[in-house]
């Protein structure tokens, strides 16, 4: 018999695998849903995309809403969107993730991943509805000004566990643009284990109307993990952080790891990163991020006072352009 020199990894890959960009499909439990209206890289025999579909691989639905409300809660199932797929939302809750443990994954990398683009009004939104659903790999534009969010947990509305993961937004052009990613109202706990991860948030807006921010929190929350995102604006907005902005709220017992924030802002009594007054954030770990910022002094990432541990993270101090950071708050 043959040897053959494959690879074991017992213990699986608790957080996926991914091969150039495409999520690897694990055993799970659950069903497996097809979403597809473009022809890259159909088959001969397969039908074009469409809801009176039976949503297999070879006849696939047309939208990802079909998909979702055709998925069983809670029982594992998954909804994979073709390379080259493409939808349009116009409206607030022109998407609706509704089913409880379903997980939409894009496939394909670059210009190829599913791409869902937000028009028409500035309300134009996804909502999340369910407890632990998962979004991966798609591209989100926005073709409006001052899109207000793509993801929105309403007050009142439990989305626990929801994870955001390897996405990428984009604004089109300088006047065409997010300002925010993810939106979350005012009842306490609404939000509780969010993950999002590996993301990539890129701003262009040459005038921003509002304070651009990816994550916009109105509701205390624990268990968020925020890590290795990448969120980068071009246009100095002042008082204005990149990553989250939490008010007097507390987001305990989680970790904000190992992301890079860039935006040129000069003011050097507010953070780039993190913005906020809570005074109860215990139990959060805060490391090894890197703020890029023109601000002198300070450079601070997120404002004191929050009872977050800090270690090991990098802000520019100089406010000077072309300058290496350093280690922020100092070692002490």
């Amino acid at each position: 018999m043959a040897n053959y020199n494959l690879s074991n990894y017992p213990g699986g890959f608790p957080s996926g695998i991914t091969i150039r960009g495409v999520p690897i499909l694990q055993t799970h439990p659950g069903r497996v849903w097809w979403v597809d209206n473009s022809t890259l890289g159909n088959l001969d025999h397969a039908k074009n995309g469409s809801n009176a579909n039976k949503g297999t691989f070879d006849a696939p639905f047309a939208t990802i809403q079909f998909a979702v409300t055709s998925a069983r809660a809670g029982k594992g199932d998954i909804i994979f969107v073709k390379p080259g797929h493409a939808e349009t939302i116009t409206a607030a809750a022109g998407l609706v993730l509704s089913t409880a443990g379903v997980a939409i994954i894009g496939l394909g990398s670059g210009s190829t991943r599913p791409t869902v683009t937000l028009s028409t009004a500035s309300t134009a939104s996804v909502t999340v509805t369910a407890n632990n659903v998962t979004v991966s790999n798609l591209l989100f534009l926005s073709t409006v000004a001052a899109c207000a969010t793509v993801f929105n947990i309403a007050n009142a509305q439990v989305a626990n566990d929801l994870t955001i993961d390897s996405c990428e937004f984009r604004d089109t052009s300088t006047t065409l643009n997010f300002v925010s990613v993810l939106v979350i109202g005012t009842t306490a706990n609404i939000s509780d284990g969010l993950t999002f991860n590996n993301n990539r948030v890129i701003g262009k807006m040459g005038t921003p109307t509002a304070a651009t921010t990816a994550i916009v929190t109105a509701s205390d929350a624990v268990r968020w993990t925020i890590t290795n995102n990448y969120c980068s604006h071009q246009v100095l907005l002042a008082a204005t952080a990149v990553l989250i902005a939490a008010g007097a709220t507390n987001i305990a017992n989680s970790l904000i790891q190992r992301n890079i924030v860039v935006r040129p802002n000069t003011d050097a009594s507010n953070p780039l990163m993190i913005s906020n007054s809570g005074t109860s954030w215990l139990g959060t770990m805060v490391a090894e991020n890197f703020a890029g910022q023109l601000s002198g002094a300070t450079g601070l990432l997120m404002n004191t006072g929050s009872k977050a541990s800090f270690i090991n993270n990098y802000a520019m101090i100089t406010g000077a352009a072309d300058k290496s950071a350093l280690i922020n708050p100092a070692a002490v």
